[in-house]
């Protein structure tokens, strides 16, 4: 058995050679030399065998085709009721005057996801499978730091709530 690190470049590609025109795998290759890895034979024969045209014999060092199943053409229609089922409402018309019990905001109008801006609240209320869900909508808290205008993410109330110091 050859040491594999002790041999050069191209006396490895020249011990290689024959052994993968023969059809052996990287994986026999590699046990015939000691310091050797399976991926280590596979690179000199990516880099040097298969570049300068060397044919490969239909070895293991090639991937198996894939063999194709038969979609059916009919789609599965549990399938699809259950992915309906678990889709989130993205957007809801204002909801007139609900109370937010959580948080004990009275909200007097909710906007869906569509209807947010940079000077609407971002603040969630509700569950966001079940309908009803929205956004609070109210005007954002704007400060003035260091004379620059800074909106929060968050009306008064709620920027209170989620930045309690």
């Amino acid at each position: 058995m050859q040491d594999w690190s002790a041999l050069p470049t191209h006396e490895r590609v020249e011990a290689v050679r024959p052994l993968v025109l023969d059809g052996l795998s990287a994986s026999q290759i590699a046990g015939m030399f000691t310091n050797c890895t399976r991926n280590a034979v596979i690179g000199v024969v990516q880099r040097h065998l298969v570049k300068h045209g060397v044919k490969l014999a239909n070895s293991q060092m090639r991937a198996a085709p894939r063999v194709r199943r038969d979609r059916p053409t009919q789609p599965n229609v549990q399938r699809i009721r259950r992915r309906r089922e678990a889709e989130p409402v993205i957007a809801v018309d204002p909801v007139e005057h609900v109370h937010d019990a959580d948080d004990g905001v009275d909200v007097t109008h909710l906007i869906g996801i569509m209807q947010l801006t940079e000077r609407t609240c971002r603040w969630p209320v509700g569950d966001p499978l079940l309908p009803g869900f929205g956004y609070c909508g109210a005007a954002v808290l704007v400060r003035q730091v260091n004379g620059e205008e800074r909106r929060s993410r968050y009306c008064p109330d709620h920027d209170h709530q989620a930045f309690a110091r």
